[in-house]
């Protein structure tokens, strides 16, 4: 009955909000008052994420924390100052920072119920919960013991939250806050003896420390899962926390709440909750707009993790400032900016890399050749809830510590593509960008063109005989389209369309030394059969990559036959709804001998050679993945591979 009824006021909050306000307010009011984020576009998403303040979009565990400590600073400072009188007569109930803790507990739980009490949520009010339960009885300074036990009792019953990023923040979060709270507790002289200036600034420096502590405990999380250090949160979050949690949230929850009182169909006070969550946004894309703000980096590994959380843990430890301290202090520093630095990872001279990026039921690859330039083929799809560009492609380039590419070629304007490629225009310096001359009226292709113009690049059209790179002992010329062919504008996904696209697609091949690779996009039997007449030996590798994931309509059984490749690789999505590959191509493929590599059941696929040797490595994702250990004889290899890929994993820079 009680989830019933709350379900009912949350309904009811969100259809008068949406009745009222005006996107990016709507999706801003929706993900802070009541918990719903989904409402709010990946463009605003990613302004937040950039300034370091994305947590405030919803009440997850930072939210939570950052507005209980915030309203427990600000209850107690009301505390002390009230008039010697009164604050006597309350000393003899209850102390200034009991009652701030109590006056903390009831606006957490509100959150939490209007948030829907979701797991993640629940998971930060606990924490929450006990480490104001260790302030009211005056232990502070078992805040940490106080969070492991919170923690244990939330893994217990499900190991696997461990795991889970809601629950790694929440948890580093209340955890930087309770030790600065204890921090301060130790440092700070009897408040009441102080001037209301001198009081001021222990405020302003606690609350500085509070935001610092916030942010680096957050760091590497958020470098390990989203690629980016937020550096500038250390000042945005100063001013947009306590204009959120002091200013914004409240009069949204005053709203919600009269609305609920009222029994209207309109959000009450809406001009103003408009005007707060604006003036946010505003707030919010000046802090984005500073030169860097979105600083994308490699995912650091696990070991050095763990060695930045000690350092920093003893860095907020309270006390006399010793060698140890200043230590943990260079060390912090050190290391994150190693992580801002994020060098380039791998650039051997003398050779060439191609990686076939698993993208599901699309297209990515991308080669970075010796002399360090390097080109992505395609992006893969982009859709509502998934961009392959922001999922797989751009957090592989930046693992590899690349910020720019040479060139992008778009083989053909088809989501599954050149979807994701408008992501990575807009997040990458990109030199040139290649396309097949034709374009479409669908938004995916509009969103790609308003990226090129925003990114001041102009389309290049690739054409037979057109060589995009001759350096470094590697060149990569186009086969396809042919120079002669039309350009046009396809209005409408039929199936001659579709068909004439896949044939019109930009087909490159790559040498370097001894090395061949064949990039063939979706071209279908037509232009396959075309091109193995005009080209003959040129029109194969020693590396191919299967033409239209493996579809029926571009099987050629007599070019197959007349291929001498080491192997083939075949982009496709798992239970995909096209039945790619057929299974005619993998027949034919497998009676010619050569071994197919699949991503959808590989993962991606890498290939590193010496461009001066005739020899080559192959990495698979599948490989890095931990296998599961069956009791047999084959047990102790199992495991030795899963230690292995630990290992591995834990001393990646």
């Amino acid at each position: 009955m009680l989830w019933r009824t709350i379900d009912g006021w949350r309904d009811r909050i969100r259809e008068a909000a949406q009745a009222s306000l005006a996107d990016p307010a709507l999706g801003i009011y929706l993900g802070m008052v009541i918990g719903e984020p989904d409402y709010l576009g990946a463009d605003v998403r990613d302004r937040f994420m950039s300034t370091g303040t994305v947590h405030i979009l919803s009440i997850s565990g930072s939210h939570l924390g950052l507005i209980a400590f915030s309203t427990f600073l600000l209850a107690k400072w009301v505390c002390r100052s009230l008039p010697a009188p009164w604050l006597l007569r309350l000393s003899r109930h209850v102390t200034p920072t009991r009652c701030a803790v109590i006056l903390t507990v009831a606006p957490v739980i509100i959150y939490t119920l209007l948030a829907g009490v979701q797991i993640a949520t629940v998971r930060s009010l606990i924490m929450i919960l006990l480490f104001l339960t260790t302030v009211w009885l005056g232990r502070p300074k078992h805040i940490v013991l106080a969070l492991a036990c919170a923690a244990w009792l939330l893994v217990l019953p499900d190991p696997n939250a461990l795991f889970d990023i809601s629950f790694q923040l929440s948890f580093l979060s209340v955890l930087a806050i309770g030790l600065v709270v204890r921090r301060s507790d130790h440092d700070e002289s009897d408040a009441t003896l102080l001037s209301w200036r001198a009081r001021a600034l222990v405020w302003g420096r606690d609350y500085l420390l509070l935001s610092a502590a916030v942010t680096l405990a957050t760091v590497p999380l958020v470098a390990y899962h989203f690629n980016q250090i937020s550096w500038v949160g250390i000042v945005s979050n100063l001013i947009i926390v306590p204009f959120a949690g002091f200013l914004l949230v409240p009069v949204g929850l005053l709203s919600a709440i009269w609305l609920l009182l009222s029994g209207g169909d309109v959000l009450p006070a809406a001009q103003v909750n408009q005007g707060l969550c604006d003036a946010l946004m505003k707030i919010v894309d000046a802090f984005a707009s500073i030169p860097g703000a979105e600083w994308h980096v490699a995912s650091p590994s696990i070991l050095v993790m763990i060695v930045f959380y000690l350092m920093l843990f003893r860095l907020l430890q309270p006390g006399d400032r010793t060698w140890g301290t200043r230590a943990a202090a260079v060390g912090v520093i050190v290391i994150v900016g190693w992580w801002a630095w994020s060098p380039r990872s791998w650039n051997a001279a003398d050779t060439v890399r191609v990686t076939f990026l698993d993208v599901g039921q699309g297209d990515a690859c991308v080669i970075e050749l010796p002399d360090g330039k390097t080109v992505l083929i395609d992006g893969g799809a982009a859709h509502d809830t998934l961009d392959m560009g922001r999922a797989v492609i751009g957090p592989y380039l930046w693992d590899q510590g690349i910020r720019r590419i040479d060139h992008v070629i778009g083989t053909h304007p088809q989501l599954d593509h050149i979807g994701g490629l408008p992501w990575i225009v807009r997040h990458f310096a990109v030199s040139h960008y290649w396309g097949n001359g034709m374009k479409r009226e669908e938004a995916f292709y509009r969103r790609l063109e308003d990226s090129l113009d925003r990114a001041h690049l102009t389309q290049e059209r690739a054409a037979e005989g057109a060589v995009m790179v001759d350096t470094g002992g590697c060149r990569l010329s186009v086969l396809n389209p042919p120079l002669e062919t039309e350009q046009v504008s396809l209005s409408t996904e039929t199936a001659h369309a579709g068909t004439r696209l896949n044939n019109q697609s930009v087909v490159t091949r790559l040498d370097c030394g001894a090395h061949s690779f064949l990039f063939t996009a979706d071209i279908e039997t037509e232009t396959i059969a075309r091109l193995h007449g005009t080209h003959g030996a040129a029109f194969t590798a020693r590396i191919i990559k299967v033409p239209h994931h493996g579809a029926r309509s571009s099987f050629d059984a007599a070019w197959i036959r007349e291929m001498i490749s080491d192997f083939a690789v075949i982009s496709v999505g798992r239970s995909n709804a096209y039945g790619h590959p057929a299974g005619a191509v993998l027949t034919a493929y497998a009676g010619q001998g050569i071994p197919l590599l699949r991503t959808d059941r590989d993962g991606a696929v890498q290939v590193s050679a010496n461009v001066s040797a005739k020899d080559f490595t192959i990495a698979l994702a599948r490989d890095a993945v931990l296998q599961p250990v069956m009791l047999g004889a084959g047990m102790r290899g199992q495991e030795a591979h899963n230690a292995r890929m630990l290992w591995s994993e834990w001393r990646r820079l």
